[in-house]
């Protein structure tokens, strides 16, 4: 089961990772970093299909998985289909002005569901210290879902006036950030993961400790 949690969170920063390179090289091709022509099919659409790809296989460890409660299982599962959707609207949408909007709210409801996650961990300890320490994952989560509110808000307009050439530069910047903050929050959920096992731990050792005191003030009376 460990190798497939670390397997699954390889699976989610190669995915961010892909994301970015792609987003990377169209920015260097439109604002003439690199001087190479322009191809839809080998520099947008495969790079973006195979990041999606991992994508699905991140969502599918938790959509079939026990770890977490059924909400996260549900949640991951309706998630699958969304990003399906953005892979059909990268096929028609060449431009790539409303791909980005769709990519920016999965990116979104991404963040949710590891908040979930973190909340769903934070509410089963019994210990302040570590439960504090979850909190303040879920804080660094929720800012970056607040920043990717503001990035949807400020795409809506621009996807509508179907003018990506205009803005080309700051939905691909926007879209690199935003897989950032999945990076960031794919680790929040790794170390929520590890504090909560740590818990588990310190808790189980001070049970054997006063068990131990426990037998032998029995035996000294």
């Amino acid at each position: 089961m460990d190798f497939l949690k670390k397997t699954n969170k390889t699976f989610g920063v190669i995915a961010c990772l892909m994301t970015i390179f792609s987003n990377f090289i169209l920015l260097s091709i439109g604002t003439g970093f690199l001087r190479i022509e322009y191809y839809y099919v080998t520099q947008a659409l495969l790079p973006c299909l195979i990041s999606r790809i991992f994508l699905i296989f991140w969502c599918l460890y938790f959509a079939i998985g026990y770890e977490y409660d059924k909400a996260v299982r549900n949640f991951a599962r309706c998630l699958i289909p969304y990003v399906i959707l953005g892979i059909i609207i990268l096929l028609l949408d060449t431009p790539m002005a409303y791909f980005f909007l769709i990519q920016s709210t999965t990116t979104l409801l991404v963040l949710i569901m590891m908040s979930n996650m973190i909340n769903q961990k934070r509410f089963a300890l019994r210990s302040k210290a570590y439960a504090d320490k979850l909190y303040q994952l879920n804080v660094l989560i929720g800012f970056c879902i607040f920043l990717v509110i503001i990035y949807i808000g400020l795409s809506v307009p621009i996807a509508i006036k179907a003018q990506p050439s205009e803005y080309n530069i700051m939905l691909l910047v926007s879209a690199m950030v935003c897989q950032v903050f999945v990076i960031v929050g794919i680790f929040c959920v790794d170390a929520a993961e590890k504090k909560f096992k740590q818990s588990l731990e310190s808790g189980a050792v001070k049970k054997q400790t006063q068990d131990a005191k426990t037998e032998t003030a029995e035996n000294e009376n």
